[in-house]
């Protein structure tokens, strides 16, 4: 790769500037394609994009720079079962020359597999608005993809976590959480592994031109979500959250809370590591959680 050759990245929060910042540091120029600009950050050039409204300038940018690798971070809207920002961009991708294009999808396209082991063969069944938003984007790309020839790699993501993303503010309210014997398996990875699982499958993942692959993301080491709630209480010297029935927890928490309760599944991450050839930087919570230890988080 060219260290002129810009990478475009749709959607610049969090994960994007990660990804920009291994890029930057080797000199390689990103483009952010945002509503808002990225602060003058060093090495970003800031593309103004409204996905909501407004294709014509990433189509235009798009046009004028053929076998370009894109980040696709940017979320779908907020309601409905279609990604209509997805949708809108693939009507302009006809007239692009793209090479690659890294997707963030999610695991909720998978629905609940009452906490069954599951590849990337498992059958999409999402059972909530948030899923089908995802697999309908992911369908959308894909026929992008078949139809103008370029490269796609959907990475279905889990529970993200890291600093700035712990539920502190949920642990210190004393919100509940369903019984150990009745939680749900959860499956998550830290922000910095996402990053770079996102770099290497741009860079690594063994994909021809027309063709698409999903990868299932994880560290590999689920457990309930009572667990995850109660070994971050413990990282941070604060109580444990109560504990009650699912149908109490029926009664007292949030629809959306209740949507990712409602889904079970744990996850197999063996073509991610054959394919991608990558070592996690936090292989489990309890590492990822270490390393945050004395952080000033909870002030």
């Amino acid at each position: 790769m060219s260290n002129q050759q810009k990478i475009l990245i749709v959607g610049y929060g969090d994960i994007g500037r990660r990804v920009a910042k291994h890029y930057t540091e080797q000199g390689i120029g990103i483009v952010a394609a945002c509503r808002q600009s990225p602060c003058d950050e060093i090495g970003i050039e800031h593309l103004a994009v409204d996905l909501d409204t407004n294709f014509e300038t990433l189509a235009e940018w798009l046009k004028a720079n053929p076998k370009a690798d894109v980040y696709w971070f940017a979320p779908p809207q907020k309601n409905g079962t279609q990604d209509l920002r997805i949708r809108a961009a693939c009507q302009h991708l006809a007239n692009s020359s793209i090479r690659r294009l890294v997707y963030i999808s999610t695991t909720a396209v998978y629905g609940d597999c009452h906490g069954r082991w599951i590849d990337e063969k498992e059958p999409l069944k999402p059972e909530t608005d948030r899923g089908r938003r995802r697999q309908n984007a992911e369908q959308c790309l894909q026929e992008a993809g078949i139809k103008n020839k370029f490269e796609l790699a959907v990475l279905r993501v889990p529970g993200i976590y890291g600093p700035g993303r712990w539920p502190l503010a949920r642990l210190k309210k004393g919100l509940p959480v369903l019984r150990e014997d009745e939680s749900p398996y959860t499956n998550r990875i830290h922000q910095d592994d996402l990053a770079s699982i996102a770099i290497a499958a741009m860079n690594n993942a063994p994909i021809k031109s027309g063709q698409w692959q999903a990868y299932n993301v994880s560290d590999g080491q689920p457990s309930t979500m009572t667990d995850y709630f109660n070994q971050i209480a413990d990282a941070f010297n604060l109580p444990r959250p109560p504990q009650v029935s699912r149908a109490e927890a029926e009664q007292q928490l949030t629809s959306a809370m209740l949507s990712f309760m409602n889904e079970s599944k744990r996850l197999i991450n063996s073509r991610l590591f054959a394919e991608f050839k990558i070592e996690l930087i936090y292989s489990s919570l309890s590492e990822g959680l270490a390393n945050s230890c004395g952080s000033t988080e909870l002030e």
